[in-house]
């Protein structure tokens, strides 16, 4: 079974998948060109970037994705929340389980911080994994990931704060084998 972590955006999604042999890939996949777009012309860009997300998740993969930022009052949110329920409802109809972490936990399991910055997560995923990251997203996308594996006891991380950092994450079902 794969683990993928999903760090949703407009111009720079990451995408991190734990493969069966616990190999480590990431990616990126964005558009351009959001903010003064119409409407009109954003939707069938989000729905494309809908698409190309959800076909790097394979069949039955245990997906954890970032949560909301409910804080965000950009005039992009909208786009993202559409993005974030296309792409959740996607791999759903795939059969993938789906978990749902806050960005807080996510920041918390990654760094020991749950204020951690974007530039002190890529160090310590980089560090944590020996895998070099192109950006701040996939480190975030690599951080869901490997959050998933150590849930599902295929990783066993030293440090309390990660196991803290799990309970607050809403756990779906390990897909069925």
């Amino acid at each position: 079974m794969n683990i993928v972590g999903l760090d949703l955006s407009l111009t720079s999604s990451g995408i991190a998948v734990i493969d069966s042999q616990m190999a480590i890939h990431t990616c990126a996949h964005g558009e351009k060109g959001h903010g003064r777009d119409s409407a009109l012309t954003r939707n069938p860009k989000v729905v494309r970037l809908a698409d190309i997300i959800a076909g790097h998740v394979l069949p039955g993969s245990f997906v954890v994705i970032e949560g909301p930022s409910y804080n965000s009052v950009s005039t992009s949110s909208w786009d993202r929340g559409g993005l974030w329920h296309m792409v959740v409802a996607a791999v759903r109809e795939a059969g993938c389980s789906v978990s749902v972490t806050p960005p807080a936990n996510a920041k918390m399991w990654m760094a020991g911080h749950p204020h951690a910055g974007k530039t002190l997560m890529r160090a310590c995923a980089q560090e944590f994994t020996a895998t070099p990251l192109e950006s701040h997203d996939e480190a975030d996308a690599l951080t869901f990931a490997l959050m998933g594996a150590h849930h599902l006891g295929l990783i066993h991380p030293s440090g309390t704060y990660r196991d803290r950092a799990l309970v607050g994450v809403e756990w779906g079902e390990p897909p069925a084998h």
